[in-house]
């Protein structure tokens, strides 16, 4: 695209970037403004949010004091237990007991109260509550139907709806709405905001954290969820106990009615009847039917142990979580299942699920817990055999009894009653004793390190380092578009460029002109014609080398007509004209200045004449020559204006009318100088080369493209004009007009290229 940046890793120096950049330092300025504000204003304009955090250590499990299970039972791996935390049934109990799952608005200033307990059974219904005395309320639905009333402290239940606060205080009057919330979507966005992951490597500390704009809800959410997680986490060990314990409880409230019953009954009897005890065959056969019966109860105890064991087995298959035996039977092949759960533990420390040697030992834990499980059926099919073969037994003992005398054989009865009642209860209440041991005494294997604490300061948005980041970024951005804007600039930068695009020698570089406002060149004739009214100053140096390039490359050739065009409009043509008419002149030359740009003349402006009559009028013949030429007020210096602005100028500039002209003016001056429209515009400029000893082109830097160059010169080229060189303009303001300089009507070579075109504000403003 740019040719001038082809070598640029060969010799760009840092200087020339630093000139590129202070060349465009408005975009990089605007680009660095846009990108700064942009990331202040997002930085400033968001809501804190922070994060509240807890550790938690995950250890191998235990169960202390676990009766019949001395093995240390395998915990699930780290990633196991993150999936556990992270689940929904863990974020909806966390949210119900901080009472993420009500909403409270419309509060009243001086009420105060805590929410102890609230459910609905519709959700996202308004309720208001409404304070009947100090400490005293009323409900009422959206309807405004009363739906309950209650009392601080005292449980509330009204029509689908229960309510419990605590500390209500406020007067009567007060108000406020309470909304319960679907936990499903709160749960939702609890997991949405919560992280959980291991601290380190092989370090079996779990990071838990959640980000929220309230630091109190999030540390207090954080914390909920750690110890609903410990809490599930000890009900899954004690899962079977607890069914043990349950049914045992409801065992022993029935047992102990019966037992209170049969001893009643004994002891009436005895005081009745008069009997204590039975005779010496009567107590023979007594003992051997009460050991029957023992055996019978504990033949019983055992298996209901066996089929809760058995039930927990099956749903530990089903759901594919490790298994913690309690039964009474299950010998090595629980400790070989311990085992196998620790191996499986130490793999996953350095493999995943999918691996080879994980799946290896996977498939023996299913086959050992297929094992047990056939141990378990069989365990209750030894123990039916076993009931069975004691029943005869008993039925035995029973026809024994009935041949003892009928007080005897009542007393023998109601003594059996009382004992094996008493022994099922005794036998109850140690096995729910063990299993209240054991269930207490289950610990959990996961502890809380460092529990939550509200955050004080917020994770998002880290305004240093926004504001660093929106500052260097900014930088970047706007060094890079000024770069960018530079590399796509195709335009003709400096005097080198302009040399190697048209192969014409550099007469002279022309610095720029200060001017005392826009539109200067035109009315400013003190910034305009420097080298009359500051011969001194460098533009005026500039102007006699220019005066001194013209002669040198003159020497085998004519320089008497000179004319100076350019591709484009506004590119200095009449400035520098007239400035080298003044050094010309102050050189003895005696010069005339002829304006043949008679679509949009300047030149009688900048001699402060006026336009009409001139050129124009001396070739259409309306005007004699003598007449029309002006006195500049500079010694040696005449003009002729342009004129009345005819509708045909390329046909008068081409005219034999012109070329008399021409051939007059130089029987009478030393230097005919004309300045001439821009070749690319119209073709005036190219009729009038054939009339000219010398052509010069005026160069604007950055504001002729290459493309535009190469078609100027080839234009002048293919009519024959005498090119003598460049004029290089190291002009850096820019004019308001753009190509469209000669308006409607009129041919425009570049009148569709959007880079030329009359540029807006902000273009002008950041020199695009």
């Amino acid at each position: 695209m740019n040719q001038r940046y082809d070598s640029l890793d060969e010799g760009m120096h840092l200087n020339e970037y630093l000139a590129i950049i202070l060349s465009r330092w408005k975009v990089a300025l605007a680009g660095f403004l846009v990108i700064f504000s942009g990331v202040a204003i997002v930085t400033f304009a968001t809501r804190p949010i922070y994060q509240a955090f807890s550790t938690l250590q995950v250890g191998a499990e235990k169960t202390a004091l676990k009766v019949g299970s001395p093995y240390e039972q395998p915990s699930n791996s780290i990633d196991t237990e993150i999936q556990i935390l992270l689940s929904r049934t863990i974020a909806e109990e966390a949210a119900r007991r901080i009472h993420m799952d009500c909403l409270v608005t419309n509060n009243s200033n001086d009420l105060v109260f805590k929410i102890a307990d609230f459910s609905a059974e519709e959700k996202n219904t308004p309720y208001r509550v409404e304070l009947t005395g100090s400490d005293t309320f009323r409900v009422k639905d959206a309807g405004n139907n009363e739906v309950g009333s209650g009392k601080s402290g005292v449980p509330m239940k009204g029509k689908r709806i229960s309510l419990t606060f605590t500390d209500l205080r406020g007067k009567a009057g007060d108000s406020f709405v309470l909304t319960a919330l679907p936990l499903d979507k709160i749960a939702t966005n609890i997991l949405t905001n919560t992280r959980a992951s291991q601290v380190g490597q092989n370090t079996n500390v779990l990071r838990l954290s959640y980000t929220d704009p309230d630091p109190k809800l999030a540390a207090a959410l954080v914390n909920s969820i750690a110890q609903v997680y410990i809490e599930m986490a000890v009900s899954l060990k004690s899962l079977e106990s607890s069914k043990s314990v349950t049914f045992i409880d409801q065992q022993l409230k029935s047992m102990q009615e019966d037992l209170d019953k049969a001893e009643q009954k004994l002891k009436a009897f005895k005081v009745s009847s008069g009997i204590v005890n039975l005779d010496a065959e009567g107590t023979k056969v007594f003992t051997k039917i009460a050991e029957a019966d023992k055996q019978k109860t504990q033949s019983w105890l055992t298996g209901k142990q066996l089929e809760f064991a058995m039930n927990s087995l099956k749903d530990a298959m089903k759901s594919g979580r490790p298994y913690s035996p309690s039964d009474p039977v299950g010998g090595m092949v629980t400790a070989k299942l311990a085992e196998l759960e620790s191996q499986k533990k130490a793999l996953l420390v350095e493999y995943t699920d999918a691996h080879p040697r994980v799946r290896a030992i996977q498939d023996q834990i299913d086959g050992t817990k297929r094992n047990l499980l056939e141990l378990y059926e069989s365990s209750l099919k030894n123990l039916a055999r076993q009931e069975t073969m004691i029943s005869p037994l008993i039925s035995g003992y029973e026809g024994e009894l009935r041949s003892l005398p009928e007080k005897e054989r009542e007393l023998a009865s109601l003594m059996r009653q009382a004992k094996v009642t008493n022994e099922l209860y005794t036998a109850l209440l140690q096995k729910h004793q063990e299993l209240r041991v054991t269930t207490a005494a289950t610990v959990s294997n996961i502890s809380i390190l460092d529990p939550a604490v509200p955050p004080q300061t917020p994770i998002k948005p880290n305004k240093r380092k926004n504001i660093t980041m929106g500052l260097l970024f900014g930088i970047v951005v706007g060094l890079g578009l000024a770069l960018l804007l530079e590399y796509m600039d195709d335009t003709i930068k400096n005097a080198e460029e302009a040399k190697r695009e048209l192969e014409l020698p550099i007469l002279a570089t022309i610095p720029f002109i200060k001017s005392k406002g826009e539109g200067a060149v035109n009315n400013d004739r003190g910034a305009s014609l420097i080298s009359f009214y500051d011969p001194k100053s460098a533009v005026s140096e500039s102007f006699r080398s220019l005066r001194t390039g013209i002669h040198f490359s003159a020497v085998n050739r004519k320089r008497q007509v000179l004319m100076i065009t350019s591709s484009f409009p506004g590119e200095g043509k009449t400035t520098i004209i007239g400035n080298l008419a003044v050094i010309l002149s102050q050189a003895g030359s005696r010069t005339i200045l002829i304006d043949c740009d008679m679509r949009r003349p300047s030149l009688h402006e900048l001699f402060d004449h006026s336009q009409r009559p001139g050129l124009s009028e001396i070739l259409a013949g309306d005007a004699d020559m003598g007449s029309l030429i002006h006195t500049t007020g500079i010694p040696q210096i005449d003009l002729i204006s342009a004129g009345t602005i005819p509708p045909n100028p390329a046909e008068l500039l081409g005219s034999n009318a012109m070329r008399d002209l021409i051939v007059k003016l130089r029987e009478s001056y030393d230097t005919v100088m004309l300045d001439s429209p821009p070749v690319l515009s119209v073709t005036d400029a190219s009729v009038l080369t054939t009339m000219s000893d010398m052509v010069f082109v005026v160069v604007e830097s950055g504001r002729v493209p290459r493309k535009a160059a190469r078609q100027m010169l080839e234009t002048l080229q293919n009519i024959g004009a005498p090119l003598a060189g460049i004029i290089f303009n190291n002009k850096k303001e820019r004019v308001r007009h753009g190509y469209g300089y000669y308006g409607d009507g009129y041919t425009n070579y570049y009148e569709e290229t959007p880079a030329v075109a009359k540029r807006v504000w902000w273009r002008r403003w950041l020199n695009i």
